[in-house]
């Protein structure tokens, strides 16, 4: 190596892998943001789904319920039928 030139863009080898290991830590924040977004998404789409289907039954199981069914009863024929 010749001692007349200068030495230009330096870097430590902190700075080096923390380059090379920035791209990937960002693309597995986002995996890791997209997938609780799935989820609560997912998540939302059955509680309205369960939601939507008991209040379209809600006269049924309230004749169900003077008829003597009890609550187990309740959630399980709910929980069964969807």
């Amino acid at each position: 190596m010749d001692k007349r030139l200068a030495l230009g863009g330096l870097k430590s080898m902190d700075a080096v892998a923390g380059g090379a290991v920035s791209v990937t830590r960002f693309i597995l924040f986002l995996m890791g943001l997209f997938s609780v977004i799935a989820l609560s998404l997912a998540a939302i789409g059955m509680y309205g789904a369960m939601s939507y289907s008991v209040a379209r039954r809600t006269y049924e199981f309230g004749v169900r319920m003077a008829l003597g069914a009890g609550n187990a009863t309740y959630w399980e024929w709910s929980r069964r039928r969807g």
